[in-house]
């Protein structure tokens, strides 16, 4: 078996490429996507790594960079996602493999951190931990079954109004959030994220994007996740109280019929939107966010204190995941 890394892969590896993403996760990135992605945002030279067994494809992992505002400064850290193997290969070895070599790629590029998202019940959870990830986050949730029609919070009044977001708020947006991350802890992005998604098709301002605006200016805005049975939002930036009350009622008038919730900082910033007399809410989920620290061993609550995610001021917002 060997470890190759995206652009060393066949036309007929992409295929099994492809097909371990729909297995593991019902979606798969075309090849033009990743090609166009890796052209703005800070990833690895070599993108992602796949285990190549008798030329066929038999795991994959794929690997980003961003930056995460630690206590003393900012400092890039790695993200490892879409860890995967072909379902006839499973335990045998092969995610431990790509995680090695991800683990020796990224130390030797003086990367300390390497950090990853993962289901708390999955299989591979305990191999993280067994790998030296420590759990340093998990987000918290605000649920609410749907209410009547005449229930519902009443449209924003006055100098503040709610609109579907436009393709042409991108840059407004981008600096709105640049700003409301300025004095906060945790996770940072890539300038100019939103418009490349906007224009990559991956996320739609109408459907996707709520946004509040007072004097014709935007002041804020929601992002949404929305099927017929339930809204998720788990992104707000607001300049104001208002402003963030606004977007909330927004949101759950959007929901309509289905299910509303909210999850990251906006729960865990401002519980008085979410009253318990209304809302379910839990301060962690089976989603994790771990964290290892160049193999060397250290306890979890080490691994908290150093990304500061108990500190008020961390910030993790759903443009967050990786």
């Amino acid at each position: 078996m060997r470890i190759v890394p995206f652009d060393d892969l066949t036309d007929r590896q992409h295929a099994d490429r492809a097909l371990l993403s729909l297995a593991a996760f019902g979606v798969a990135v075309p090849r033009t996507l990743v090609e166009k992605r890796r052209r703005v945002f800070p990833e690895p030279e070599y993108v992602s790594l796949h285990a190549v067994d008798r030329d066929r494809v038999v795991g994959q992992l794929s690997v980003v960079r961003f930056p995460y505002a630690f206590r003393e400064g900012i400092e890039t850290v790695a993200g490892l996602a879409a860890l995967s193997t072909h379902p006839g290969r499973a335990r045998t070895g092969i995610a431990r493999s790509l995680l090695a070599e991800a683990h020796a790629r990224e130390e030797g590029a003086g990367i300390r951190h390497v950090t990853l998202w993962t289901n708390a019940s999955w299989g591979a959870y305990r191999l993280y931990q067994e790998l030296g990830y420590r759990d340093v986050y998990s987000s918290p949730w605000a649920v609410r079954p749907p209410r009547p029609a005449g229930d519902r919070p009443a449209r924003a009044r006055g100098a503040i109004s709610v609109r579907p977001g436009r393709p042409r708020d991108a840059g407004l947006l981008e600096e709105l959030h640049q700003r409301f991350v300025r004095d906060r802890l945790g996770f940072r992005r890539a300038p100019g994220r939103l418009r490349l998604q906007i224009r990559l098709g991956e996320l739609s301002p109408p459907r996707d994007l709520l946004v509040a605006v007072r004097d014709r200016k935007p002041v804020g805005y929601a992002h949404l996740s929305r099927t017929p049975f339930r809204t998720i939002c788990d992104e707000v930036v607001a300049e104001s109280p208002a402003v963030r009350r606004a977007l909330v009622d927004a949101v759950a008038r959007v929901a309509e019929d289905g299910v509303v919730a909210f999850q990251h900082s906006v729960v865990a910033d401002h519980p008085e939107l979410f009253p318990t007399r209304e809302w379910a809410r839990s301060p962690v989920n089976w989603w994790r966010f771990l964290a290892r620290d160049r193999g060397r061993p250290w306890r979890p609550a080490d691994a908290v204190r150093r990304f500061a995610t108990t500190d008020p001021a961390f910030l993790c917002q759903g443009g967050d995941r990786f």
